[in-house]
């Protein structure tokens, strides 16, 4: 499990706003020759999600999303983009790092498009989990 991600830094609240900030913090707590941190770099793109959706990805939700006190602006930047679901946060979030360390252009407003046609192809499913 990739083991890079929280809020301690010794009591040094971290204020995330955007993606931008989560990519940040992330390459921070991942140094390139750890072996967790060149495997999630040389998964592919397609599999990334799959892979790294439970472990890394509850991670991402438990620590950052699930209680919008810890990261309000955070969650208010997804919401601003109509994502309002924890798991497509944190799928969000965890493919702009694989595209951030393969050096790989991550459009947001591209990949935002794909959720939400994700949820208007789902008319019999509710969209919970909201944060």
């Amino acid at each position: 499990m990739v083991q890079y991600l929280g809020n301690k830094t010794k009591g040094v609240k971290m204020e995330l706003k955007n993606i931008e900030d989560c990519i940040k913090i992330l390459k921070r707590r991942s140094p390139m020759k750890n072996p967790e941190t060149l495997e999630f770099m040389h998964t592919k793109e397609e599999f990334v999600l799959g892979q790294y959706h439970h472990g890394f990805g509850t991670k991402i939700r438990n620590e950052w999303l699930w209680d919008i006190e810890k990261q309000p602006l955070l969650i208010k930047f997804f919401h601003d983009y109509g994502i309002i679901h924890a798991d497509d946060m944190s799928g969000l979030i965890i493919k702009a790092f694989w595209c951030s360390l393969n050096k790989v252009e991550f459009d947001i407003e591209e990949k935002v498009k794909s959720y939400i046609e994700f949820w208007k192809r789902q008319p019999d499913m509710e969209y919970t989990f909201k944060c």
